[in-house]
């Protein structure tokens, strides 16, 4: 089953881009915990995960105050100059946590193609940030090892924001 607008399975980002589309998704129906509409939304992040590599996520339950509560501490954080920034930086390649500074990934290399790294950067911070935590939440085990400590930086509201953008609706939307 395919989506009008979402990208097909096997389409290439660069095609989405082309047709000037970003996917957006809608959440809301998997929380009433219907089995069909969430496997319909997980097909649709997934198509738009494999093909353009992001999208844009609605009806996450999370309010508007608290989304601009959030992209008011970001920008402090993106405002600081590059070298503050890079404190926050992961103490190795293989923990996706903290700051990734512009140039150090390059998203398409999941696909196994070739290209420049990528011109933007990332913050990443995950709700759950410590194994044990995980699996009481009731994450499968084996999946515990995902959950490095968060990387917070010392910026005003940021860390509190962050936290405040966690909606219980989210948590239905989880796969254990």
């Amino acid at each position: 089953m395919t989506t009008p607008g979402l990208p097909k399975r096997g389409e290439s980002g660069v095609d989405a881009i082309k047709r000037g589309h970003v996917p957006v998704v809608d959440l809301e129906p998997a929380t009433a915990g219907d089995p069909a509409a969430r496997s319909y939304i997980a097909a649709q992040v997934g198509a738009a995960c494999e093909s353009l590599g992001f999208l844009v996520v609605t009806g996450h339950g999370v309010a508007g105050e608290t989304v601009q509560e959030l992209m008011t501490a970001s920008w402090r954080y993106f405002n600081l100059p590059e070298d503050d920034k890079r404190r926050w930086m992961p103490p190795s390649p293989y923990v996706f946590r903290g700051y990734f500074p512009i140039l150090s990934s390059a998203l398409a290399s999941s696909l196994d193609v070739e290209t420049p790294p990528d011109l933007c950067e990332v913050f990443a911070a995950n709700r759950f940030d410590d194994p044990a935590d995980a699996a009481a939440a009731g994450f499968s085990e084996g999946r515990e090892g995902f959950f490095a400590p968060n990387i917070w930086p010392d910026v005003e509201g940021f860390c509190e924001a962050w936290a405040n953008s966690q909606s219980p609706s989210t948590d239905r939307l989880t796969p254990r």
